[in-house]
């Protein structure tokens, strides 16, 4: 088998188009590195209060994007975002705006993957600044797992079962298949 991996985006498909996306990330070897799941709720350990005050500063990093529910477990994260209308950019002849933006899709704002990918730089970034700093368990090689898993919200009902799936995350933990204890 080779190494690369079959991607699971639709082809074709523009992740930066304006719909709700579900996400959800995962610590690489599903280490238990964000906190514990006591009773009903999740007990956030610095490392989870980072990465929760990390994806509640999407919206500031990304205008375009708003934010739905999310959680954050012991060792992975779900969350509903989506990307409001772009904005028109005014572009000059040279293609590009007055503030050197590109024309095409880049002029829209961010995909999905560019964003997760900001999210995921800056909670490691964080994380060993943790380690270094405050002497969090450090982690080998990454932070979290290379990939994500997405799903775009195609309709209501769609939206309400993920909005419930993430409520109710911690406590369905002892039967999640991302609990190491499973």
């Amino acid at each position: 088998m080779s190494g690369s991996r079959r991607s699971q985006r639709w082809r074709g498909f523009w992740y930066g188009a304006t719909r709700l996306y579900y996400v959800t990330l995962v610590i690489q070897d599903r280490r238990c590195l964000l906190g514990e799941v006591q009773g009903t709720h999740v007990a956030l350990s610095p490392a989870g209060s980072l990465v929760r005050a990390t994806w509640m500063g999407i919206a500031r990093r990304f205008p375009r994007v708003r934010l739905d529910e999310f959680v954050v477990m012991p060792n992975h994260v779900h969350g509903i975002l989506g990307f409001r209308e772009p904005q028109q950019v005014a572009v000059g002849p040279t293609g590009r705006s007055p503030g050197g933006v590109a024309s095409g899709r880049g002029s829209f704002g961010t995909t999905l993957g560019e964003l997760v990918g900001w999210f995921k730089v800056q909670t490691t970034r964080g994380y060993v600044w943790g380690v270094r700093q405050d002497g969090w368990e450090p982690f080998p090689g990454r932070l979290w797992q290379r990939n994500y898993y997405d799903r775009v919200i195609r309709d209501e009902q769609e939206l309400l079962h993920g909005r419930a799936y993430i409520l109710e995350n911690p406590r369905r933990w002892a039967r999640d298949r991302e609990n190491p204890n499973y």
